[in-house]
């Protein structure tokens, strides 16, 4: 008999079936065929069709502590909508330009329409995040709780002698050309991401202990790598990829990450994202300066904290 690690419930909007099943257990939601994940209701959403109904009573009717689901209409199901066509600035995120590892930056043409694109989509995400981060105006005290919240997790999990201590007070000038400013300004931004990523246990473990600033390269690249493993665990059966790239193209192709069409955080193009920054860290061209890496890695902190809730699959289901 299967092991149950908590409730299962089975039910339905009007326009998904829905599964909401222990985290442990998700192996069991993946043998629905058409299933996504929706991160920011922590639940499995599955197209109304036959093949849908059939897989879930197989699967779960025995077992599932709720099972509400009423047989799909097979003639509404005969009419296959159209897929929505998002227009957003990252729209072509899957026509090569956000290479994989191995494409080396400086060889692309067109290099500078690309770039004013890229940081066209950098300006509009930065104020994304101004409003979201900001927009509850938050005051200096609360920006230090969560700062002590944060140094709190990470002194619970890793050795001592890596975590940072931050000051009590903000000066009202840092000067970036002090380590103690940089540490700083490091250990604001991780507090602003952890409080944007829901303070999740696994969001942590993801981006690790390198230093955000201190260590750019460092922190992108081991960051990306096991974002990597943390999506291939998450959504591909831990199956390896041999890049970010084909991973991406992956569950876009299987189409295994629910985005609402009121939902503007759009997970696929932020991955993509990630992907072009941490390419650009890893692969720096001729008088990269040190503002520019600390920018990447910057807006890489903060995307992933801002995507994290919708790519996530917490530990109790809920």
């Amino acid at each position: 008999m299967i092991e149950k690690f908590g409730p299962i419930n089975i039910f339905e909007d009007a326009s998904h079936f829905l599964i909401r099943i222990h985290a442990d257990n998700r192996d069991r939601a993946k043998k629905i065929p058409g299933r996504k994940w929706d991160g920011l209701r922590k639940l499995w959403v599955c197209p109304k069709t036959m093949p849908s109904y059939q897989a879930l009573i197989n699967e779960f009717k025995q077992d599932a502590d709720t099972f509400a689901i009423d047989k799909p209409d097979q003639k509404a199901n005969n009419k296959v909508p159209p897929r929505p066509q998002t227009q957003n600035q990252y729209s072509s995120s899957f026509n090569g330009d956000f290479y994989d590892e191995e494409y080396v930056s400086s060889s692309r043409p067109n290099n500078g329409v690309n770039i004013q694109r890229e940081m066209s989509a950098i300006r509009g995400l930065i104020e994304g995040l101004k409003s979201h981060a900001f927009g509850q105006q938050n005051s200096l005290e609360e920006i230090q709780q969560s700062q002590q919240r944060s140094e709190d997790i990470l002194t619970e999990n890793l050795k001592p002698a890596k975590v940072v201590k931050t000051r009590s007070v903000i000066p009202k000038e840092l000067k970036l050309s002090r380590k103690k400013d940089i540490s700083l300004l490091e250990n604001t931004i991780f507090a602003i991401a952890c409080n944007l990523a829901g303070n999740e246990r696994d969001f942590m473990d993801v981006i690790g202990s390198e230093g955000l600033l201190t260590l750019p390269q460092t922190f992108i690249t081991s960051t990306h790598e096991r974002l990597k493993k943390h999506l291939e665990e998450c959504f591909c059966d831990s199956q390896p990829f041999p890049g970010f790239y084909y991973l991406l193209k992956h569950l876009k192709d299987e189409e295994l990450i629910f985005n609402s069409r009121d939902d503007n955080v759009r997970v696929l193009d932020s991955l993509h994202m990630l992907n072009n920054h941490r390419n650009k860290i890893a692969h720096p061209e001729a008088g990269v300066s040190d503002e520019e890496n600390w920018s990447r890695t910057i807006i890489y902190t903060l995307t992933l904290a801002l995507i994290w809730p919708r790519i996530s699959v917490s530990e109790n289901g809920d």
